[in-house]
């Protein structure tokens, strides 16, 4: 059991890096890829939480996978946009009225999700995650 929870503490440090450093380019590139990287390890950190959850303090892991999933709301509202736009874009209607409206609604989306990019950086969470997991007890 103590491998398993090496490896999970390991994997869990591991995740957080990724996280914050796709946090950090989504607040800078916010385009298409950024967006969908940033929910690819949100996803992959909640779900590392999940499956590992007994070698973490429940307490923990509940708040940590709270925020992710709240911060991966914003970013889900503007990467269904990108994919409805391509999907229009395949249908030949790129640049109809319908196209214009996803795209304000993208607009709005991509602002709404800086500005909890913002709160989150300047409140620092994933900073105070190693400590609340306990990953350093390992």
């Amino acid at each position: 059991m103590c491998f398993v929870r090496e490896y999970a503490v390991e994997r869990i440090s591991t995740l957080i890096e990724t996280f914050v450093q796709q946090l950090d380019r989504a607040s800078k590139e916010r385009d298409e890829e950024a967006i969908h990287d940033l929910r690819v390890s949100i996803r992959r950190l909640s779900e590392s939480l999940r499956v590992f959850r007994q070698f973490f303090p429940e307490v923990a892991v509940r708040k940590v996978r709270r925020r992710l999933r709240r911060l991966m709301d914003f970013a889900a509202v503007v990467r269904d946009s990108d994919i409805a736009l391509q999907l229009l874009a395949a249908a030949g209607m790129p640049d109809g009225p319908l196209a214009e409206t996803v795209r304000a609604q993208r607009d709005q989306a991509e602002s709404d999700l800086h500005l909890e990019i913002c709160r989150w950086k300047r409140r620092d969470y994933p900073s105070r995650w190693p400590h609340r997991l306990e990953l350093a007890n390992s």
